[in-house]
């Protein structure tokens, strides 16, 4: 049931219908939808597939940091470190704490790498609920 309910909402979606959504709600909150997607063309790619699962986090945290302009940010759940990168780089001037679980060394090996020349990360394996400690 939920493919065909998702089948029918997304499909039937242009992608301009989908863009004017975004613009919509980006401006509400006060944001520049199409800036934000030029900041974020600009370090991971253009995002053709509107209807692919990729979420808007990117366009929405280059939003935000445009108008707030962090000095520290924690990120929880660092996974394979590419949305870590992306941070470091359109927030340069800021520091970024990022944790994550302890895993396996053949697990990580891609998140090392997307680390790798970002002084501005400092890293931790951890549990996060260690922080309410």
């Amino acid at each position: 049931m939920w493919k065909r309910v998702y089948r029918y909402r997304v499909s039937r979606v242009s992608n301009d219908d989908l863009i004017r959504k975004q613009e919509e709600l980006f401006g509400i909150a006060g944001l520049c939808w199409a800036s934000a997607t030029q900041v974020v063309t600009s370090f991971v790619g253009e995002h053709t597939d509107f209807k692919s699962m990729r979420s808007q986090h990117y366009e929405l945290f280059a939003a935000l940091s445009k108008v707030l302009r962090p000095m520290r940010i924690l990120e929880i759940g660092t996974s394979d470190a590419s949305f870590t990168a992306f941070m470091a780089r359109v927030c340069p001037n800021s520091m970024i704490e990022t944790i994550d679980l302890p895993f396996p060394k053949t697990d990580i090996t891609f998140r090392d790498k997307n680390l790798e020349n970002l002084p501005n990360i400092v890293f931790r394996q951890m549990n996060s609920l260690s922080l309410l400690l």
